[in-house]
């Protein structure tokens, strides 16, 4: 599918200053759902994408952070969408959460069995390290973070080639005191 959810939601964030509040997200779904049916609309029944039933229809899932204060809060809003003569767009609520311990996004439910089936992979102290029943902020480094990433997203490429995830990788820090950043593969940050 040629859609790009990641330029719709960057145009409306640069038109929209980023406040966590319901007329801001209730603003981006209605973004989202009007481009995303005007797509749709110059497509056939046919060259429209099937419906996504492995993942329970979903199309899309968006994930925000902010932080005040101390406190990160992620926000998670999903697109699901039904392929039919009229296509069906259904985005619920956005999800809000506060972050305290290293979260994993995206295909996280194959890439736990995966793990879990793979007695190397499970008890590899990198991978161990960010596990929530032993993740410490004082004992991990930005540089550990990186190289966690970093295996997740190659092990993610070769062993779950159906999640379709990309071997190359971003990773960005953050947190109470300066904001936003991105990182090096050795956990520097960016200039």
């Amino acid at each position: 599918m040629d859609f790009d959810i990641f330029d719709v939601t960057s145009r409306y964030v640069a038109q929209h200053p980023f406040v966590p509040d319901q007329h801001f997200w209730d603003g981006l779904k209605k973004d989202i759902h009007d481009q995303l049916v005007q797509y749709l609309s110059k497509l056939s029944y046919v060259d429209q994408p099937e419906t996504d039933i492995a993942n329970n229809k979903l199309l899309f899932n968006l994930v925000f952070y902010s932080v005040a204060g101390s406190t990160a809060h992620s926000y998670s809003m999903s697109v699901f969408y039904e392929k039919a003569r009229t296509p069906i767009i259904f985005t619920p609520g956005v999800v809000s959460e506060t972050v305290r311990t290293p979260k994993l996004l995206g295909k996280g439910k194959d890439v736990m069995v995966y793990l879990s089936n793979s007695a190397s992979l499970s008890r590899d102290p990198s991978i161990l390290r960010f596990d929530e029943s032993n993740f410490s902020v004082t004992r991990t480094s930005v540089a550990d973070a990186v190289d966690f990433a970093k295996k997740l997203f190659v092990m993610t490429n070769t062993a779950l080639p159906k999640a379709e995830v990309s071997a190359t990788y971003d990773c960005a820090l953050l947190d109470n005191q300066n904001g936003f950043r991105w990182l090096t593969e050795t956990g520097q940050t960016r200039p």
